[in-house]
């Protein structure tokens, strides 16, 4: 965790996961509000920012979207380094990604060096015609562990804003516990769409300059 001279805390925030569970596809929809139907190929990891108001304070969230491949888990496992909060994806669609949370988290626990790291299981793809894991068994598998739960759909874009939303406050809760992170709000305005009130869309607004860069 770090402050810089635009905000007053800065959260580093890593997506790791099996490849296309949609970790990019979340990281574009919270960031930029849109949707990218196709499967996003991710090679290594990219970075994308938002800042979100916390009462009369401003957080911004640094987030690494990283790839699943094999090839890529060295890069990843760098990535952790530091990491404020770490979400675990997997396809609510996929069943071998549901199972492959525990070596994730496996991955987290010996490579990230900071003890108060913010996890979070996410069974994303909600929208999914068949899902092959209930949100059931992924809220009693996160609850087993201690961990919160989100279910999400990037395309919807149900319960995104609220899944960055808890990220926020379970950072800012374990670091500055003095602040009232309840406080935390990620709004949109009309013209950027529904956020995680439930307005299904395939495109979303403009993009906003905010930056994405390539590590691989």
């Amino acid at each position: 965790m770090s402050s810089n001279n635009e905000c007053d805390y800065t959260f580093r925030v890593v997506i790791v996961g099996d490849q296309t569970v949609g970790k990019t596809s979340l990281l574009l929809r919270f960031v930029d509000n849109v949707f990218i139907q196709d499967n996003v190929t991710t090679n290594g990891a990219n970075m994308k920012s938002r800042i979100v108001p916390c009462g009369k304070k401003s957080v911004q969230l640094n987030i690494m979207d990283t790839c699943g491949q094999e090839l890529f888990r060295t890069i990843s496992r760098s990535i952790y380094h530091n990491a404020d909060a770490v979400i675990v994806v997997y396809d609510q669609g996929n069943e071998k990604s549901f199972n492959n949370v525990q070596f994730w988290l496996r991955e987290v626990d010996k490579y990230t060096n900071n003890p108060n790291c913010h996890k979070i299981i996410v069974g994303n793809k909600t929208d999914s015609p068949k899902l092959a894991v209930t949100i059931e068994q992924g809220k009693t598998f996160a609850t087993d562990l201690g961990l919160q739960f989100f279910d999400t759909s990037a395309k919807t874009p149900s319960n995104v804003d609220a899944l960055f939303t808890a990220v926020a406050q379970g950072v800012g809760t374990k670091i500055h516990p003095s602040e009232d992170w309840n406080k935390v709000r990620v709004a949109r305005s009309d013209s950027q769409g529904a956020g995680s009130s439930g307005l299904s869309s395939s495109g979303g607004a403009p993009k906003r300059k905010t930056p994405f860069c390539s590590l691989a």
